[in-house]
């Protein structure tokens, strides 16, 4: 198995400091992706798999749950041009633990007419929440680049949020209230 090049600590080559882990055998490229104690491994030859996951149950206990559903709050569904993910569960996840499952959506991440939020504004009550939040969306960025550029402005007041920030948070959850987009992989 080799490392992508940018993962290659020169002076410790062969320490491991990935979760990606690509596999070349002649004409095949597996993947391997490790998250805790979850494991995907594919490669456009199911055979290979097959041999592959056995090779990993000769070393380690393994289960091997089939083709991909639902991995780290993304759900996947086999098509016909690849496979589609969609992170819809996780955001209504989200939209309740910020109690906005009832809210009115809006077309836009981020209100046209705004105030700029670099300008204080009184502090929130609990940061914990906002902070929670704002590191729930940065994962929804992964499917839902739209909101990215909001997020990432959320993401430089963690240290002190306050009301002003809390309602942009709340504005971009609101914009994903019933988007349900697949993306094809």
């Amino acid at each position: 198995m080799t490392k992508p090049p940018r993962f290659v600590d020169l002076t410790h080559p062969d320490h491991v400091y990935t979760s990606l882990f690509i596999l070349h055998h002649g004409s095949h490229g597996s993947y391997i992706l490790v998250y805790v104690d979850d494991i995907l491994v594919t490669n456009s030859d199911q055979s290979y798999v097959a041999t592959l996951l056995q090779q990993l149950s000769e070393e380690f206990s393994i289960k091997d749950l089939g083709n991909l559903h639902f991995f780290l709050g993304i759900d996947a569904l086999k098509h016909s041009k690849g496979i589609l993910l969609s992170q819809y569960r996780y955001i209504k996840d989200l939209l309740h633990r910020a109690s906005m499952t009832d809210c009115k959506s809006v077309s836009t991440p981020l209100a046209i007419i705004t105030k700029p939020i670099d300008q204080g504004g009184d502090p929130m009550s609990n940061p914990t929440e906002y902070r929670s939040i704002v590191g729930a969306l940065q994962y929804v960025t992964l499917t839902h680049s739209d909101v990215s550029l909001v997020v990432n402005k959320a993401c430089q007041f963690m240290h002190a949020p306050t009301i002003d920030h809390w309602q942009l948070v709340k504005h971009v959850l609101k914009s994903k209230r019933h988007k349900h987009p697949w993306f094809v992989v």
